[in-house]
């Protein structure tokens, strides 16, 4: 799972975001650099969900997104690699609101409720 795919989930259960990673197994797969995907990409990212989950990783990044202005050469490579070079292969999504877990194997996040989660959340629907 690349943290760009982290920065879109939020828990099926109750919809918080972000989820906190526990990883315990992480590859890094270059890429090439694409400056106009990531320039789009950086204007739908939750930038303080990134920072949360970069930390949860040990990667380091800026506390506040870097303007247009600011961005240089080497900002746009560090900012890909985060988002598109980390591969989180092995571990676990957990979400602080409802304590619910979702695995991740094999660089998938399992993101499915069982059976049981979607009929409690069918009931709390109706009421």
């Amino acid at each position: 799972m690349r943290l760009i795919v982290h920065n879109m989930l939020r828990c099926n259960l109750c919809k918080h975001f972000p989820l906190q990673i526990v990883a315990t197994k992480i590859e890094t797969i270059e890429s090439e650099l694409n400056k106009e995907l990531l320039e789009h990409m950086l204007q739908k990212l939750e930038w303080s969900a990134l920072v949360t989950s970069c930390k949860e990783v040990s990667i380091v990044i800026p506390s506040t997104q870097p303007s247009s202005e600011e961005m240089s050469e080497e900002i746009y490579a560090n900012i890909h690699k985060v988002l598109f070079d980390v591969h989180i292969k092995e571990g676990e999504l957990r979400c602080s609101k409802c304590n619910r877990v979702y695995n991740i194997t094999n660089g998938i996040p399992n993101m499915l409720l069982t059976p049981e989660e979607v009929q409690t959340h069918v009931n709390n629907e109706k009421n």
